[in-house]
């Protein structure tokens, strides 16, 4: 795992490269998306599509395992058969579901959480504004960290 979560970084809606170089880099070459996603994904706005990318380049960064699927109507990304977390592209909003537990971020991102949640479970990524790539980065090492943990 890199050092993203030190970085101040962000990436936005109209931005294809990391503005720090400890961020993820953009994929040049992702794995196919499967024909549900894919077909979920086509009636997204562009953003949408943007920022899922984007969540998808991190997730594939952290686990170049993970697999995608559709489940509770929206894709859903898997690590060896286990949910590590769903990702829905809305109207105004990327929404990641659920959000980490506070034991397993650091008292940073869990301060940060506190702008971009919704809700109990929700990590809203609002198109309007950049793509708050340390913060999700360290969600899904967070999600990863869970799944190892058997959790």
């Amino acid at each position: 795992m890199t050092g993203m979560a030190d970085s101040p970084g962000c990436r936005g809606p109209a931005s294809d490269q990391p503005t720090t170089p400890d961020e993820t880099p953009a994929s040049t070459s992702r794995p196919p998306v499967p024909d549900a996603v894919a077909h979920h994904l086509a009636s997204a706005s562009d953003a949408g599509r943007e920022f899922y990318g984007i969540l998808r380049d991190i997730v594939q960064h952290h686990a170049p395992e993970a697999t995608q699927e559709i489940s509770y109507a929206m894709p859903v990304f898997l690590v060896d058969g286990k949910r590590l977390l769903h990702a829905a592209p809305w109207k105004a909003h990327l929404a990641i579901y659920p959000l980490p537990e506070e034991r397993d971020l650091d008292p940073q991102t869990t301060a940060a959480l506190a702008t971009h949640s919704s809700g109990a479970i929700t990590l809203k990524l609002l198109y309007n504004k950049p793509f708050p790539t340390v913060l999700v980065d360290a969600v899904v090492r967070a999600h990863l960290a869970r799944l190892v943990d058997g959790r």
